[in-house]
């Protein structure tokens, strides 16, 4: 028995250090980069076949009576429609980036130039293509925002200009008592920005000469707030994103929460990576303090001690120091 658990402590120790080797071995990531996907067929709905109705052959000489010839269905080819080309331009923050989206699906993107100027030229779309979605980033990438557009459905090549919103960030998404948060992103050079944080809670600055805004968030009411910017440039008005940020004001007893929630998140996240790291240790060990815990475990322990009279058991000269985890 004894030499059985021995054995299966070594198997156990052989098998989580050869995991601990695999695991350590890099995978190989599949998978175009976004940067370089794209979608090169004409978006937007498709036209589909209708069949044919399955044609039926009159009598003739040459039939019997009363025999009618039934051809196998056909569908009839409908050709591939003829794309129309839709040109999307307009103003965003410098130098910003610019990804555009249809059905959740990368399209083109573009950056903007030092005045704010993007355009997306001649993007191939089936005829009745009704929506498409653009994100903007800015060139510190500390905001973004999304805004989605519909159209009449297209059946000519068509221009769209946008105003883009301006990107929003926030230095924190949870606002303590007595504590404040900062909104900021950039926008067009010099514009009016307003920062709405609630029907009737707004904020409004202007931005600098390179776009960028910031405006400080305190004193709200204990609850949950969605934010979003907006911007007048030249007596313009910008589009209303359709993406918002959330922002939490806390009380003194949700702070109190989240406080314990956060040490014990780190707690568990720390010891989980020990255990990930050093699981294939922590296992034998586990298993041999089980062992010296079990009182007839460490019976059969000490008399395999003694029957092999192993170095440092007890002989004529008294207890060795092996004995000092089993008992005597």
């Amino acid at each position: 028995m004894q030499k059985i658990c021995l054995s299966f402590l070594f198997v156990i120790l052989f098998v989580f250090g050869a995991r601990e080797v695999l695991a350590q071995t890099p995978t190989p990531i599949s998978g175009a980069s976004r940067v370089n996907a794209g979608v090169t067929n004409p978006i937007g709905p498709t036209a589909t076949a209708t069949p044919t109705p399955a044609a039926t052959v009159a009598p003739s000489a040459t039939t019997s009576p009363g025999a009618t010839t039934t051809p196998a269905p056909t569908s009839t080819p409908v050709p591939t429609p003829t794309p129309f080309y839709l040109d999307i331009f307009g103003i965003v923050s410098p130098d910003a980036s610019i990804v555009m989206y249809s059905d959740d699906k990368f399209v083109r993107s573009t950056v903007a130039d030092e005045k704010g100027n993007f355009s997306i030229p001649q993007i191939a779309v089936n005829p009745g293509f009704t929506s498409f979605c653009l994100e903007a980033i800015d060139f510190e990438r500390i905001g973004e925002s999304y805004t989605c557009y519909e159209l009449s459905p297209v059946y000519s090549d068509t221009k769209k200009e946008v105003f883009l919103p301006p990107t929003i960030g926030l230095s924190a998404r949870t606002m303590r008592p007595g504590a404040s948060v900062f909104a900021f992103g950039y926008t067009m050079p010099g514009a009016r920005t307003t920062v709405h944080i609630s029907r009737d809670i707004v904020l409004e600055i202007k931005a600098d000469s390179r776009g960028f805004y910031k405006t400080e968030i305190k004193e709200l009411k204990v609850g949950k707030y969605q934010l979003f910017a907006t911007a007048n440039f030249e007596n313009k008005d910008s589009d209303k994103p359709s993406r918002t940020v959330g922002l939490e004001s806390l009380s003194e007893v949700g702070a109190i929460q989240q406080d314990v929630g956060n040490t014990w998140k780190q707690f568990f996240t720390s010891t989980s990576g020990f255990f990930k790291k050093y699981g294939w240790i922590a296992i034998p060990v586990i298993i041999l303090i089980f062992i010296l815990l079990s009182k007839k475990l460490r019976d059969r322990l000490r008399a395999f001690l003694k029957y092999n009279h192993l170095p440092g058991t007890k002989t004529d000269h008294g207890f060795g120091h092996h004995f000092w985890f089993v008992g005597e």
